[in-house]
């Protein structure tokens, strides 16, 4: 079974098991949501207590975009992702469904690449349009004047670095384990405690990207972006080298 095929095999599991939809509206939905909730907030608050809570709440675009990619994403979308695709090799493992693609002549380094090539094309799509959308919104909502196009670029590609670097994990400890939630959890727990560090600023921590896109600056932070590509390099290729030297069940 060449790669190609098994691009497509990935294609037609994932459409019929509905993971680009969950995927989708679990980036989008908040990045749509973010920019009027925020909006809104004050608001709420000065019908519910009485008092004007303008000058204790004030938001703005830039306020809207780093609480959607600084709070929602790592806490919500990115939990979506862990459980959502967790079980992207233990599954076939456990189940069995790489057998008969072997059987057909399939390598099992070309399942794993195929199947993270697939997600990594798809996780691209789905994060910039969520980033794009968000971006747009919040500058709309709060009337403010759009960033220049290169910042806009640079955050979408930031955000979907680190996007990047969590589907790598996910594959290394779906390859390891054997249960699909038990790698979501950990994916996730590395999610959080990178997450915790970035209240330190360190700047070799994967996590950093983030905290620059949501800066929507147009500087790159080369060490960061070095560190997070090595780690997601070496994570993918241990992904393959554990899959191969696994036994797999009929």
């Amino acid at each position: 079974m060449t790669f190609k095929a098994y691009l497509n095999k990935e294609f037609i599991e994932a459409n019929r098991e509905n993971k680009l939809i969950i995927l989708f509206m679990g980036f989008f939905f908040f990045g749509l949501a973010t920019p009027p909730m925020l909006k809104l907030t004050p608001k709420i608050l000065e019908k519910q207590y009485g008092t004007d809570m303008s000058s204790i709440f004030k938001t703005n675009a830039i306020d809207s975009v780093a609480n959607y990619l600084g709070s929602n994403m790592p806490q919500i979308c990115v939990l979506v992702l862990c459980l959502t695709l967790g079980g992207i090799l233990c599954n076939e493992i456990s189940k069995g469904g790489v057998i008969l693609p072997i059987t057909k002549g399939a390598y099992k380094a070309s399942i794993v690449l195929s199947k993270f090539s697939f997600y990594a094309v798809v996780l691209f799509i789905i994060s910039t349009i969520s980033v794009l959308t968000n971006i747009y919104y919040s500058f709309l909502v709060f009337d403010e004047v759009f960033p220049s196009i290169k910042a806009v670029m640079l955050c979408c590609l930031l955000v979907y670095l680190y996007i990047l670097f969590m589907l790598s994990i996910i594959f290394l400890f779906s390859s390891l384990l054997k249960k699909s939630m038990g790698v979501a959890l950990i994916s996730m727990g590395i999610n959080i405690i990178l997450t915790l560090l970035s209240t330190f600023k360190y700047s070799l921590n994967p996590f950093a990207l983030i905290t620059e896109a949501s800066k929507l600056s147009t500087e790159l932070p080369i060490k960061t972006l070095v560190l997070t590509a090595v780690l997601t390099i070496l994570a993918f290729i241990s992904s393959i080298l554990i899959f191969k030297r696994r036994e797999f069940e009929a």
